[in-house]
């Protein structure tokens, strides 16, 4: 067996970028940007007010409160029609462009004995007891400066960083390529969900798992179907796919009589990268690569169990996928939390990961719950949970207080 690490680290050495295209802005969400984005124009293009008052020249003040012509108004949108001199101010709207000479905005809560001629504003009576130059003002280019690198290449795209490109002018984004992912579930013990299983079969949970685990990390997946325990069978339905960027198969990895995925991948031209790692639970996954062409699939025997392979798909698929898809940050940083309650027992000799969930008590602080988990085939407790507690192979039993590594599960 090789440990986690060395696992992790040979599946990422076998991926590389995919390659980009445009998309539409609107279609980028959960999209790597191939890019770095740049801004077109200074941010803001001019200096603005940040609040609805009186745009005024503080030089120009010297006493308060204060009596002032009013020249006029600008709204956003609009371009200031007057400068402002000594005893002048302008009333100004959010995120309208600051008149020349002016260099601050009174809110309007702060002034006071304003009248209209002709639908103009006359004069306006300053009730702040002092006024500073550049309050509830942004400078031109204080956000960024045109030419500035606002969003970086490799980066994952959120609503938030889509709104940026949208104000630079970015319509359509150079992204990576969504990894294409199959996805077979093995075994002649597998029926379909909407069957109902005859005794000593069961239904197919991996599949759907699986499928979704793939969506959720950014990939576009399709369930090829159930793959039977018969060699040229299961070989037609795993060349299929080997078409895609991703295989995932479920069973079939480890050491029966009717395990046949490694001989068959092998027959199909699948390096074997490693079979077995220290993990529990998990040990039978199985890691390959085959490149035909300018075609690269990375196939994983995943265990038949689903604790195990949900699990396994988490520490070692999910990191392949964001690299597959342009990410430079592929591992997830776990947080060190004290324990609730008492650890598992029975660890053994393999690192462990065991259901659990984050709780934030009354007084704030985050906890670890250990959950009463029966083992890979307990899906129910893994519903339950939030995250995954993390214990070496070889430590101390851990008692409530101590601080154990917890990774948070999407």
């Amino acid at each position: 067996m090789i440990s986690i690490a060395e696992a992790r680290q040979h599946v990422l050495d076998h991926c590389r970028c995919l390659p980009s295209s445009p998309v539409a802005l609107t279609e980028a969400l959960d999209r790597v940007l191939a890019v770095d984005v740049v801004a077109d124009r200074d941010i803001p293009a001019m200096t603005k007010a940040l609040m609805d008052g009186f745009a005024v020249r503080v030089e120009a003040m010297d006493r308060f409160p204060e009596q002032l012509q009013v020249l006029g108004q600008v709204a956003a949108g609009q371009l200031p029609s007057h400068d402002v001199g000594v005893g002048q101010a302008v009333r100004i709207m959010t995120g309208a462009m600051m008149p020349r000479g002016a260099n601050a905005v009174v809110p309007v809560e702060q002034t006071s004995g304003v009248g209209w001629a002709d639908e103009s504003m006359v004069r306006v009576t300053i009730e702040a007891t002092s006024v500073q130059a550049g309050q509830h003002t942004m400078k031109q280019a204080a956000i960024a400066a045109r030419g500035e690198v606002l969003v970086e290449a490799k980066t994952r795209l959120r609503p938030a960083a889509i709104a940026v490109l949208a104000e630079v002018g970015c319509a359509q984004p150079r992204v990576f390529a969504r990894p294409r992912v199959a996805v077979i579930p093995t075994g002649d013990e597998v029926v379909a969900v909407d069957q109902s299983p005859p005794p000593g079969k069961l239904r197919n949970s991996n599949g759907p798992m699986l499928l979704t685990q793939a969506r959720q990390a950014g990939g576009e997946a399709a369930e090829l179907g159930i793959g039977p325990d018969e060699r040229e069978s299961l070989r037609a339905i795993i060349s299929r796919g080997l078409q895609r960027d991703v295989l995932l198969l479920s069973g079939g990895v480890s050491a029966g009589a009717l395990d046949l995925v490694p001989e068959v991948l092998s027959e199909l031209g699948v390096a074997p990268i490693f079979h077995q790692v220290n993990i529990r639970p998990g040990k039978p996954l199985w890691f390959g690569v085959r490149e035909t062409g300018d075609q690269r699939t990375l196939v994983f025997g995943l265990p038949g169990n689903p604790v195990s392979s949900f699990v396994c798909f988490d520490r070692f698929v999910r990191p392949a996928l964001r690299a597959l898809s342009g990410e430079t940050t592929t591992s997830d940083c776990p947080e060190q939390l004290e324990l609730l309650n008492s650890a598992p027992s029975q660890v053994g000799g393999r690192d462990a990961f065991w259901p659990a969930n984050r709780i934030v008590p009354d007084d704030g602080v985050p906890v670890v719950e250990i959950l009463d988990w029966r083992g890979s085939a307990d899906l129910c407790t893994l519903s339950r949970a939030n995250g995954l507690a993390f214990f070496p192979a070889g430590e101390p039993l851990r008692e409530p207080g101590d601080r154990v590594e917890f990774y948070s599960m999407l």
